[in-house]
């Protein structure tokens, strides 16, 4: 009898081992499943917010490269104030037209807003997609700041700095300032014998054209990254 009652103690024994340690197996399964769907969750969340960013990009290349076609313009213009077949009271009238357009240029940087804090949280192996993450890597890693861009804002900074008050004028004074003053009237202006200004329109030129190659090429970089993460995170 005693031998049966161990025997039976013993297999109700094993029994509840074997509960509990199913138990504990399903618990760390549905842990697991449960961390791995948030995972799911905040990648998703990420990618979707890297997503807008990148739409608010495609908007401002856009909107840089229409700025740049008008900016050829006004620098073209601008060159023309070295034709000989104009007046001087000619050019200053062309540069009057066009200074304002001058002064400007066009500058792109991505929003890094989502992309920034998926970083600073440590959380961009949440991707999966290796590829993917390479992408967003090449993307906002990328000196925009530098380059091209650095050197078309120099550029810019010093035509205006140098040259723009080269025609300041008695006659532009009194018509902004209603002031007469003693300075040189633009009938007596040699700007179209400036032959570093030609210059540096030229290489204005040349650096807005080169900016807009390089924007294309960013704009099909955008385009594929957003169709890519949308494909991804449909899945």
């Amino acid at each position: 009898m005693e031998k049966n009652k161990t025997g039976k103690y013993l297999k109700y024994a094993i029994g509840e081992i074997v509960l509990v340690v199913i138990g504990i197996l399903i618990a760390l399964q549905i842990n697991n499943w449960n961390d791995q769907r948030l995972m799911r969750i905040n990648e998703k969340s990420y990618l979707n917010e890297i997503s807008i960013n990148l739409i608010q990009d495609s908007l401002k290349l856009n909107e840089v490269l229409n700025f740049n076609t008008s900016k050829l313009k006004v620098i073209e213009n601008m060159q023309g104030i070295f034709s000989t077949s104009y007046t001087n009271e000619e050019r200053y009238e062309i540069f009057s037209a066009n200074a304002g357009g001058y002064l400007n240029y066009g500058f792109f940087e991505p929003i890094k807003t989502a992309y920034s804090n998926m970083i600073s949280a440590q959380s961009i192996d949440l991707i999966r997609d290796s590829n993917l993450k390479q992408m967003l890597s090449e993307y906002y890693e990328y000196d925009y700041k530098g380059g091209i861009q650095e050197r078309l804002i120099s550029i810019n900074r010093r035509v205006v700095d140098k040259y723009w008050p080269k025609f300041i004028t008695k006659e532009s004074v009194m018509k902004d300032l209603n002031i007469d003053v003693d300075l040189i009237s633009y009938k007596e202006l040699a700007i179209h014998k400036e032959t570093e200004f030609l210059a540096y329109l030229g290489g204005s030129k040349q650096l807005v054209k080169e900016q807009n190659n390089m924007l294309k090429e960013i704009k099909r970089q955008n385009l594929n990254l957003i169709l890519r993460i949308n494909n991804y995170v449909d899945k």
